[in-house]
């Protein structure tokens, strides 16, 4: 591997496979999956751009990354197979599609269409559905795959809790970040870089990223509202709480 990657990495669920991203040369990566086992690796892809790579969360044969703004959402099996695009975006409505993540136990991926909510995409029959319709901007499923946690900007009306269950939901307020979410270019409804380069300033440190604990009862999430990046935690209502089949 030579140079940098693009700073995140995958674990399967059965922390047996790793997947990293490498940068190879000025504008090109190399994927990597390595047994942690065996210490052994291969190469799976190379290309312009990969990103963000996730493991399926039921299985650990299967990944998914993120491309280019203009052909984000991509999936690959842990030995190179069956690579491909899963979801084709609006290019004549300048459709942002962004912050993916795998839905449990399911075959769909869930993913932000900025700034107007969460859709569901079957990467197998293409189908897509949407979850909410409000600004969730980095949103995470919890591990039974009944409800999502979002933050969100432009504006800024909290932690949002929904369901993703029963088709659109009305989203529940959990409580404010009073992080500054840094980043002007998303004040916008469509993606910027259909108009051209974009002079990004997002410091990560300021977005808060809420996340889900293990057993469902608390959000963790960042916020800089003292000066200074640190984490917090929400309980949840039991009442608002997704129980397992």
């Amino acid at each position: 591997m030579v140079g940098a990657g693009t700073g995140t990495t995958a674990l399967s669920h059965d922390d047996r496979y790793w997947a990293v991203v490498a940068r190879i040369k000025k504008q090109g990566f190399r994927f990597v999956v390595i047994d942690t086992e065996t210490g052994n690796h291969s190469v799976i892809l190379e290309r312009d751009t990969i990103g963000h790579p996730e493991f399926h969360p039921n299985d650990s044969m299967q990944l998914r990354y993120a491309g280019p703004y203009s052909e984000r959402i991509w999936i690959i099996r842990r030995d190179g197979g069956d690579h491909r695009l899963v979801y084709r975006r609006d290019e004549e409505k300048k459709e942002w599609i962004v912050h993916e993540t795998w839905l449990p136990g399911t075959r769909e991926i869930l993913t932000t269409q900025w700034p107007y909510g969460v859709l569901r995409i079957h990467v197998d029959t293409g189908s897509v559905h949407r979850s909410c319709t409000f600004n969730a901007w980095h949103a995470m499923v919890d591990r039974t795959g009944r409800r999502m946690v979002a933050d969100t900007v432009y504006p800024d009306i909290g932690l949002q809790l929904f369901d993703i269950k029963e088709g659109i939901s009305k989203p529940e307020t959990l409580c404010r970040s009073l992080s500054s979410n840094v980043g002007d270019h998303w004040n916008t409804d469509h993606c910027p870089y259909d108009d051209g380069p974009v002079d990004v300033y997002a410091p990560q440190h300021t977005h808060p990223h809420p996340s889900f604990s293990p057993d469902g009862t608390r959000v963790v999430f960042t916020s800089d509202r003292t000066g200074y990046a640190q984490v917090y935690e929400a309980i949840i209502d039991p009442s608002k709480r997704g129980k397992s089949d």
